[in-house]
């Protein structure tokens, strides 16, 4: 319930600043081409707050923030007293109305950029583009790519996270194209890789491109090695003890913790034979998860928190942090690539060619 709440909450925050910036870009304009604006209004419905300018503005917050607008001066709504027909709106040249009408797309694009040069000035951390896997039978697959190669170009434009990479290969697996991807090969061979998109079915609505074109992300190995062992729980009536290293479960190797977890979430009420590591000993034991009820789904639970690693953060991760000048051209690009992406899908939606 209290993340409902948080959600909730932050969408009402998102909504009333994007608003209130496009509604701020249309009242700007319009007060500079010389239109009278009659109400500025955050959100609709019943006015909770409201104070009236020295130029007869009504700014008003309402009790709904779901929205607002700016009402201007204007015959189509209503009679316009003589004296203040050259403040309407309809009585302006056709460019002065174009750039009210404008100023809160522009407002929002605005934002948007500061917000991308913000971002960039205080730094983000991003996933390195190291490939962990390729997956059979996929584009990259028959492009030679192998897990270990780190993605540095992609038609000539570098990348330097994984984002950038899903974000440059979106338009290309939608129209089909054959791109030159620069990689740091992990071993010998070239380090350049022809990738041909011609035979991906991809649609604007996959949420994953990257394993669509059989390119999968280098997670981090956590080793299935014990942490903690819960009180009474089935790992410790099977006398598992913290710091055994988990070999093998049922004859089936186990090289990280997510491979047991998913075993025993799959195994409720099942005996599993497992050989581990004590010290310098390898020890046979029988341990039987218990069957619980998650989400309406019967699982099994035996008990135990992996010992979390020191992981070498600078071999997954990066961190992207520019100069105030710099930041500039960084957010300029990211928002160009945005709103670019955002037009061809809007495009494709029209033609049908997305959902």
């Amino acid at each position: 319930m209290l993340n409902l709440l948080w959600s909730v909450g932050a969408f009402l925050v998102a909504i009333g600043v994007l608003v209130s910036v496009h509604e701020y870009g249309h009242f700007w304009a319009a007060r500079r081409v010389g239109v009278r604006v009659l109400r500025f209004s955050v959100g609709f419905g019943r006015p909770l707050w409201r104070r009236v300018d020295r130029h007869g503005t009504e700014f008003v917050i309402a009790a709904v923030p779901l929205g607002g607008y700016v009402k201007m001066l204007d015959e189509a709504e209503g009679t316009v007293p003589p004296e203040h027909l050259e403040q309407a709106f309809n009585r302006q040249p056709l460019w002065a109305r174009v750039c009210v009408v404008a100023a809160g797309p522009v407002a929002n694009l605005l934002l948007a950029w500061l917000f991308y040069w913000l971002m960039f000035v205080i730094g983000i951390y991003g996933q390195r583009p190291l490939v962990g896997e390729v997956l059979p039978a996929t584009p990259a697959a028959v492009a030679g790519f192998v897990a270990g190669d780190e993605l540095r170009a992609i038609a000539g434009r570098p990348v330097r996270t994984w984002e950038e990479v899903s974000l440059a290969m979106i338009p290309a697996a939608l129209a089909g194209d054959t791109v030159a991807v620069e990689v740091t090969p992990a071993g010998s061979g070239t380090g350049l890789r022809r990738l041909d998109l011609s035979s991906l079915d991809y649609h604007a609505e996959d949420p994953d491109v990257m394993r669509r074109i059989g390119l999968a992300w280098r997670t981090p190995r956590v080793e299935p090695r014990i942490g903690d062992v819960v009180s009474g729980g089935a790992a410790a009536r099977a006398g598992l003890q913290v710091d055994d290293v988990l070999l093998s479960a049922n004859g089936q190797a186990l090289v990280d913790w997510s491979g047991w977890v998913d075993l025993v979430r799959a195994s409720p009420g099942k005996p599993l034979d497992l050989r581990l590591l004590r010290g310098s000993t390898q020890i046979d034991l029988i341990v039987t998860p218990e069957a619980i009820d998650s989400n309406g789904e019967r699982i099994g639970r035996v008990g135990l928190a992996v010992k979390v690693p020191t992981l070498q953060f600078d071999d997954y991760y990066v961190r992207l942090r520019y100069g105030p000048l710099d930041s500039a051209g960084q957010a300029l690009s990211r928002l160009y690539d945005m709103a670019a992406l955002t037009a061809d899908m809007t495009g494709r939606m029209l033609t049908g060619d997305a959902s």
